[in-house]
């Protein structure tokens, strides 16, 4: 059985953004050390004569050409927000820049 370390799930807690305690941290090792061994049983199917499919429906995507359309003006765009930046829409960061 793989075994998913205590310190690769802080890890990717951390990733996620979010925080989890010592009884989450033992379940979530053992619950993803189960999938990553159910998902390795792949490797062990015979896919030698296996041919690649990418299509199995015979549908295509359908879609409308491009319309022209009037578009905002920048200032328009962000002319009623409190937090601009430089002429841009200001927010909170979302990912954290890290070196792993």
């Amino acid at each position: 059985m793989i075994k998913i370390k205590h310190s690769e799930i802080v890890h990717l807690a951390d990733l996620a953004q979010i925080k989890i305690n010592k009884k989450e941290i033992q379940k979530l090792s053992l619950q993803l050390s189960k999938i990553v061994d159910y998902v390795s049983e792949l490797n062990d199917v015979d896919t030698k004569n296996a041919v690649p499919t990418n299509q199995t429906t015979g549908l295509t995507n359908v879609t409308n050409d491009d319309l022209t359309s009037i578009s905002l003006k920048q200032e328009d765009a962000v002319g009623q927000s409190k937090n601009i930046y430089q002429g841009f829409f200001k927010v909170p960061i979302t990912i954290k820049n890290k070196i792993i």
